[in-house]
Order: structure tokens, then sequence, then C-alpha cells
């Protein structure tokens, strides 16, 4: 997907969000194909490691971890069935800061999000890993 529409499909998909008008499971349906292979690309980057390809925490650096990465297919089930997108993007984006990850950056990103995306991280991408990992939530 190029990414001027890239970027139009994200920021529909987060209007509708924002609004109210779409549920996650509508917001989902709504993030295209290509949002969510660009998800999945950089989640395999810049995630796997210890999150695991599935996203179930066990990552190749995940045996190296003091904290152990959380199943993040678990997500929605632990938050009563809602999948909250937000909170899990402010997460990405390190606003959130989860002890885990050591700092509001998470270690792995560094150099390899610079190398992939550019100098600084953009939220194009954080957006497009937000909708991949909403998409791997189990039922």
């Amino acid at each position: 997907m190029n990414k001027p529409g890239l970027v139009r499909a994200l920021v529909t998909v987060a209007f509708a969000i924002v609004i109210g008008t779409a549920s996650a499971a509508a917001a989902e349906e709504q993030a295209s194909k290509g949002v969510l292979e660009d998800g999945r690309s950089a989640y395999m980057s810049l995630c796997a490691s210890c999150h695991g390809e599935s996203g179930k925490g066990d990552g190749p650096m995940a045996a190296e971890l003091s904290t152990k990465p959380i199943d993040l297919t678990q997500i929605a089930r632990q938050n009563k069935g809602t999948f909250p997108f937000w909170h899990v993007f402010d997460t990405i984006d390190g606003r959130t800061i989860l002890r885990a990850h050591g700092g509001p950056e998470m270690p792995v990103w560094g150099s390899r999000s610079e190398a992939l995306y550019g100098r600084f991280p953009t939220r194009e991408w954080m957006l497009a890993v937000t909708f991949y990992i909403q998409s791997i939530q189990e039922k």
C-alpha cells in the first residue's frame, strides 16, 4: 500500500473510533488489508523478537527478559472483551510506560525502527501495528 493510501485508511478508521461511530470489530473491518499487512510486517520486524511471531509472548528473546512479555492475543479478553485500541497505541508510542519495556522507548526499536521507518517512529506504522494486534485477538 502506498503511503498516501495508508495514511488515508488509518485516518478514516482512527476518526471512526474517536467519534464512536465504529465498534472495535467494525474498525478492524474498515482497516484495509494493506494496513494489516503493513502492521504485520512492522510487528515482525520490531515486536516479534520478544512477543513472538504469534503474539503469545514466546519470542526468541523472551527467555532473556526479567519480565515475560505479555500474550498480545489476550488483550481484549483481559479487558472484558473490548480491545483498548488507544491504550495499546499509547503503549507502542511510549506514552504509556511499561516497566518491562524499560523506559518510554521500547528497547528493540531504537536503531531498527530508524533503519526501517526513518529517523523518528511515525504514527502510521504505530497505528498499523495496533490494528494488527487488534486483528490477532483470540475470542
